[in-house]
């Protein structure tokens, strides 16, 4: 995901930032639970890209701040903040030891509800009476995400503050039409008010508990239509009040390390905290705090990664992109018949055209990779309801890959410099995609890896397509995909570095340049057996293998940077994606090591929680990994990376069709030698599982089936 605009004044996003979500309401906070009224952050509490609430802070009189005690732990809707204040002279004239208040802050956002519920303690573990004045600010300005993350906003609608009984009422009509609410609710009522302040004189008995309670409840109502609002259809699925019936538990895993525990815990916390809706379809959202929103090629890739455990995601993903399909050709949000959506905001800059993401249709491979979970979600749900269901807009697909997405018609995918990104893979990032030396690739630019999924989709789709009884439409991929395979192998190829390409430009020159790419071709399939050992080798040189995980670029090129977001860095997601390739073609130990390197990494972050992104700097000069600037956290990738890089070892391989699992070449990761999963579900069956350790062999257990199904081990 791109940096856009005004990148130097971007506020950081610290990495012991505490975040709050439930659906698509999120509370962005310090440690300390609060929200600075005076510096510029991005902390404060979000909904549909825009910041309600800017300034929450609580003192105890006019100067005495509230400091944590511990950083609370990320768990989803719910936050506790253990606080105190250092010592300080009461009103009376008494001094308060930091020793004798103990303040605890329970937080609790309500997505549907569209509030937060605070309720703060003040417990006084003295033998005296405390008396304290509690001092309440508040801000709200409204700001649409992109202003917080620094970019200008030419049109903007007017805030209005007016004070209640028991707190505040901020009003924002926005340019767009929406009128936006943000309602405080105190109790008990406070003894007075001035201007966006509450205060309050208590007084707690000797062991006793004084509780505050703080309601923050956001309101957003369409006052009149506009015409920059989004299209209509995307108007008609906001209105619809549906949701999907509640999912089927996800399936669990435990080990025998407790540090690898809590590492897939902290997984599966941050995969169901990401968890938003539109229009009652549930979606991965990408990020917090910049990616809040739809994002087509996140989104899939994370239902992908995480189809093991959390099919159900799958089906809500796909439908919900396939309602935004493209319809037409608009060159300012590069929109075509057929094509899937890249990103959608649903802030006042894109209700008003400041930005195009109405959605913006900036990618090359959003399309393709839809076709292909389509296909793995009906091989582990053995179903082709959502393939029949949808097959309108994978005919519109298929037809946008031979048409509108190959450009000049010789058989790639390609992409232009798009209205708002120059770079529509992947790497997105204006330097993401340069030459040998340095210097950024003609258009149209067709990636290494784009060509693998095209093959992948193609050559998998078929299969749906035999067994539904169209066998022409079948062949037909079949003799696409192996087209396609006989060209790519031949021009990607570089005879002189044994490694393919990172793409080919406009006039079909190859960029030379060493990159990850070429792993996620692996994945597809798409890599001739022959040529399979060189990539594998060659991305686990140590100028590609940090130690961590392989670097987006070789440290030997030009451009190399280990914090340059997609020039050296390294993606927790990009090493999910080549660990399976090497899985695919029998590389198993270099699939371990990117497996190993990865989980290791995430015992050194906070929480367990791995980034977006973290530079791609040697191991050996380092014994912790160094964080990427910026980077987002927690990210639907990073989570659903751990979880793609285990389904990879345990070697899942389901036919739901033909009630099979098998179990290919099953490895445990080196921090543990046993590993349970439970209630893993093939088709309308499940099935609980055990992997142990002897020596250098695995030996699987089946526990329990549920239904009817069949596990083959494979060693």
């Amino acid at each position: 995901m791109r940096r856009q605009g005004g990148v130097g004044s971007v506020p950081s996003v610290v990495s012991d930032a505490v975040v709050i979500k439930d659906d698509n309401l999120f509370f962005l906070v310090p440690p300390d639970g609060q929200v600075s009224t005076e510096e510029r952050h991005a902390y404060g509490l979000y909904y549909r890209d825009c910041r309600y609430l800017s300034g929450y802070q609580v003192t105890l009189g006019p100067d005495i701040s509230l400091e944590p005690l511990l950083s609370p732990e990320n768990v989803g809707n719910e936050a506790v903040f253990n606080l105190y204040a250092p010592d300080f002279l009461a009103p009376n004239g008494h001094v308060i030891s930091k020793e004798h208040l103990q303040i605890e802050w329970v937080r609790q956002v309500e997505g549907p509800n569209h509030r937060v519920c605070d309720c703060l303690h003040f417990n006084n573990r003295s033998l005296d009476p405390l008396e304290f004045p509690i001092l309440f600010q508040f801000d709200a300005k409204f700001e649409d995400i992109f202003v917080v993350r620094g970019e200008r906003q030419k049109r903007k609608g007017r805030v209005r503050f007016r004070p209640s009984p028991d707190g505040m009422l901020f009003c924002y009509s926005g340019v767009d039409g929406v009128s936006r609410k943000l309602t405080i609710t105190c109790t008990p009522k406070p003894n007075s008010r001035a201007a966006k302040m509450v205060r309050y004189r208590v007084t707690v008995q000797p062991k006793a508990c004084f509780t505050l309670n703080v309601v923050l409840s956001i309101e957003e109502s369409e006052n009149q239509p506009t015409s920059a609002a989004p299209s209509a259809r995307f108007t008609q699925l906001q209105s619809r009040d549906r949701l999907t019936p509640h999912a089927r538990p996800w399936a669990s895993v435990k080990s025998d390390n407790i540090l690898f525990n809590r590492i897939i815990r902290r997984a599966i916390l941050d995969l169901k905290l990401l968890r938003s809706s539109i229009g009652g379809y549930r979606y991965f959202a990408a990020g917090i705090p910049w990616f809040v929103t739809l994002f087509g090629r996140d989104s899939l890739v994370t239902a992908l990664l995480t189809l093991a455990i959390a099919p159900d995601m799958t089906a809500d993903t796909l439908r919900l992109l396939a309602c935004l399909q493209g319809q037409r050709v608009n060159k300012d949000t590069d929109e075509e018949p057929g094509k899937i959506p890249h990103e959608l905001r649903l802030g006042e800059m894109a209700r008003t055209r400041q930005i195009p993401h109405t959605p913006s249709y900036s990618t090359i491979d959003a399309t393709i990779i839809f076709l292909i979970l389509l296909v793995r979600h009906a091989w582990w749900t053995g179903s082709l309801n959502l393939f029949m269901e949808l097959q309108e807009n994978i005919e519109h697909a298929l037809t946008w890959m031979n048409t509108y997405g190959d450009i000049d018609g010789d058989g790639y995918l390609e992409y232009r410099n798009g209205t708002y990104l120059e770079n529509q893979g992947w790497k997105d990032s204006g330097d993401g995609i340069l030459s040998l030396d340095g210097q950024p690739v003609q258009a149209p630019i067709a990636l290494v890896e784009v060509q693998g999924f095209a093959y992948m989709a193609r050559f998998d789709l078929a299969d749906l397509y035999r067994r539904a009884g169209k066998s022409d439409k079948a062949n037909q991929l079949i003799r696409e995909a192996t087209r396609l395979k006989e060209r790519f192998n031949r021009d990607f190829w570089m005879e002189d570095r044994q490694c393919y390409a990172l793409a080919l430009d406009a006039n079909k020159k190859q960029c030379a340049l060493i990159s990850s790419n070429p792993g996620q071709a692996m994945w597809t399939g798409i890599v001739d057996d022959q040529k399979a050992k060189f990539i594998a080798d060659r991305l686990m040189a140590t100028d590609m293998f940090s130690g961590w995980g392989v670097r987006t670029l070789s440290a030997s090129e030009k451009a190399y940077n280990p914090i340059g977001y997609h020039l050296g860095t390294v993606w927790p997601h990009d090493n999910a994606l080549i660990a399976a390739g090497f899985r695919r073609y029998g590389y198993d130990q270099a699939a371990d090591q990117i497996c190993d390197g990865i989980f290791e990494a995430s015992i050194e972050f906070d929480h367990y929680r791995l980034p977006e992104v973290f530079a791609g700097c040697e191991r050996k000069a380092s014994n912790i990994p160094i964080r990427y600037p910026g980077a987002c956290h927690p990210h639907a990738w990073s989570a659903a990376s751990l979880i793609s890089l285990l389904e990879s070892s345990l070697g899942f391989f389901p036919n739901a069709f033909d009630g099979q699992l098998r179990l290919v070449r099953p490895t445990l990761p080196s921090l543990i030698n046993s590993l349970e999963v439970d209630q893993l579900r093939v088709g309308d069956a499940s099935v609980d599982l055990r992997f142990v350790r002897h020596h250098k062999t695995i030996e699987v257990e089946v526990l329990n089936v549920n239904g009817q199904l069949k596990v083959i081990s494979e060693q």
